[in-house]
């Protein structure tokens, strides 16, 4: 097996892992969330109520920690697999590099929606309060954080990729334009559903890569 195809395959792993920890991570955090963005501060309240939901946002903030650093694991991978044949250096360092940016911004969009509930949480334990007043604030910041700059990175991320792509064709053509497509709809990801295309692109880039043929 060329060093080549041990990235891609490596990136597979990567990216298929992605795309179950960030669907996951969104579905627990986000799940009580969408369409209460602007809402009034008692409609947040119920958001925190039992013990279970804290413990689930808890959980949450890991597993969308962790497809932070999967994704960045997969743009690695990826382009170190890809870097033999384009010979752009700089596309893959930058790729790398922006990849990285979003794992960054995504661990404080996790600890922005995790924060209200692990304060409570905590605050049971210790018997103090917990953060109570201005509670809507931090979900709503973690919100706006993951659709707005995480998306931007990612959707540049993504770019780069499918342009690498493109000049390898270690994808099929509609991989890479399907790329350049997620990548434009990154910028709406505000509207909540542009950003679950960013775990559906991922996952067909990784069943999709072509491996070099074995010398």
């Amino acid at each position: 097996m060329t060093l080549a195809n041990r990235h891609l395959r490596a990136a597979r792993l990567y990216g298929v892992s992605f795309v179950a920890l960030f669907t996951l991570a969104l579905t627990v955090l986000l799940g009580q969330l969408l369409g209460a963005f602007a809402d009034s501060a008692e409609s947040f309240t119920p958001y925190f109520d039992t013990t279970l939901e804290r413990l689930q946002h808890g959980l949450g903030a890991y597993l969308l920690v962790a497809s932070g650093l999967a994704f960045l694991g997969f743009a690695v991978r990826a382009t170190a697999g890809l870097v033999e044949a384009s010979g752009a250096n700089t596309e893959v360092q930058m790729a790398s590099f922006v990849a990285a940016v979003f794992a960054s911004l995504v661990g404080v969009a996790a600890a922005a929606l995790a924060t209200v509930s692990l304060s409570i949480g905590f605050g049971q334990i210790t018997g103090d309060p917990g953060i109570r007043d201005g509670e809507e604030l931090l979900p709503q910041l973690g919100y706006v954080v993951l659709a707005v700059p995480a998306a931007v990175s990612a959707a540049f991320s993504i770019w780069l990729l499918a342009r690498l792509g493109s000049q390898t064709a270690k994808w099929p053509r509609w991989v890479t334009t399907a790329g350049y497509v997620v990548a434009v709809l990154q910028l709406f990801s505000f509207y909540s559903l542009p950003l679950f295309l960013l775990p559906l692109w991922v996952l067909a880039a990784s069943i999709s890569f072509r491996e070099s043929p074995a010398i």
